[in-house]
């Protein structure tokens, strides 16, 4: 099972990131309390190990800005949320990159050009967690939604392709070293 680590907008970020090498880590586009520009962004992949791919975090973003982060070099996939046509999904799809779409936990899994689907509570960056057992897909799929220390366990049941975490591995709003550090070793063993 894969690790991804998401909501990344600091620096400081990146040491422990660099150390653990987890197999995926997220900058948010989209408005949120972490939220990076695409400068922000540029910084944070130029400091971040090469090797590790990244991931742009989109809700209902216009495919020329997100072509815009590919083109750049900022991000290797496209996670989408909110309403995305499978005509838009193709077109983000032809610029090179795999679409991760995000879908709420009680969604069934639905017809998509998608190369992954994202399963997450239904306040998507809240850190709420819910069962998640419920989820099940034909097509590899990420697992997010409240994922912490306390309960990685129960995720690591279930046949996801990828565990995403971002609140549960933060200490007051800023991301932990130790909490990342202990939830990729739990991912790995």
């Amino acid at each position: 099972m894969k690790i991804k680590i998401c909501g990344i907008s600091r620096l400081s970020d990146l040491p422990v990131l660099n150390k653990v090498h987890p197999d995926f880590v997220g900058f948010v586009f989209a408005p949120s309390k972490r939220q990076v520009s695409l400068l922000t962004a540029t910084r944070l992949r130029s400091a971040l190990e090469a090797s590790i791919p990244t991931v742009g975090v989109f809700v209902e973003e216009d495919a020329a800005f997100i072509k815009e982060a590919i083109d750049e070099h900022i991000i290797s996939y496209v996670q989408l949320h909110g309403r995305y046509d499978e005509e838009k999904i193709k077109t983000i799809k032809s610029y090179g990159v795999p679409v991760i779409q995000a879908l709420p936990y009680t969604e069934k899994e639905v017809e998509t050009a998608a190369d992954y689907l994202l399963f997450d509570n239904l306040k998507p960056g809240s850190g709420e967690a819910y069962d998640y057992t419920q989820v099940s897909a034909k097509k590899p799929f990420f697992l997010a939604g409240g994922i912490n220390i306390s309960n990685i366990e129960d995720a690591l049941k279930t046949n996801a392709y990828c565990i995403d975490v971002s609140s549960g591995v933060e200490t007051e709003g800023i991301k932990d070293a130790i909490k990342i550090e202990e939830i990729v070793r739990r991912v790995r063993q």
